[in-house]
């Protein structure tokens, strides 16, 4: 029966080459059930996140770490929360930050998300000046700036972190739910 022998290959490659593992679970479905259900492990992922917390935070033009790896490690994790509960949360909070500030915005985003066409004004600012219009993409990019800097994996760092334009306070206060996905920091 060769299934035991694989799973002995797995383990081993798991803790020689994490994502190495991650990867070859996105091959076929036995294989993913196989890495995902019995090899990933809470002490694993755990060792892996903090060993590379560093590299995921300065990651800035993903060359290190692609957009499916990180996509496997988000897979990775959510496997885990399925099994062990929201209590599992508690124990990743200090090496989550840089994974979640290298995944992309759309991640994030719910599906349907708002309406493209969204302009809301910008108050004068504090010379006079006009403050024209915060549209979609401001929206976009404002949203981005904050997940990819922040350290803090609560909704409200989102509203209350660094300088924007009010457009985005004012989106943010009417519609952080039609944009954001209700639980897109694991935590909610």
């Amino acid at each position: 029966m060769p299934f035991p022998l694989n799973l002995v290959v797995l383990n081993a490659l798991a803790e020689v080459d994490f994502i190495g593992a991650l990867m070859l679970a996105c091959t076929s479905a036995s294989l993913r059930r196989l890495v995902l259900e019995q090899v990933v492990t809470i002490s694993i992922l755990f060792r892996f996140l903090r060993e590379h917390q560093y590299v995921f935070f300065h990651d800035t033009y993903h060359r290190l770490f692609s957009n499916q790896e990180v996509a496997c490690l988000h897979r990775a994790f959510e496997e885990l929360q399925k099994r062990h509960g929201k209590s599992l949360y508690s124990k990743f909070v200090g090496v989550l930050a840089p994974l979640l500030g290298r995944t992309p915005l759309k991640v994030f985003q719910k599906s349907p998300g708002v309406r493209l066409d969204i302009r809301i004004p910008n108050p004068p600012d504090h010379k006079g000046r006009p403050g024209g219009f915060f549209t979609f993409t401001d929206v976009c990019f404002s949203y981005s700036q904050r997940l990819t800097t922040s350290f803090f994996h609560r909704p409200e760092y989102i509203h209350d972190s660094g300088q924007v334009d009010q457009g985005f306070y004012d989106f943010h206060a009417l519609t952080p739910n039609p944009f954001l996905r209700k639980d897109f920091l694991f935590c909610k």
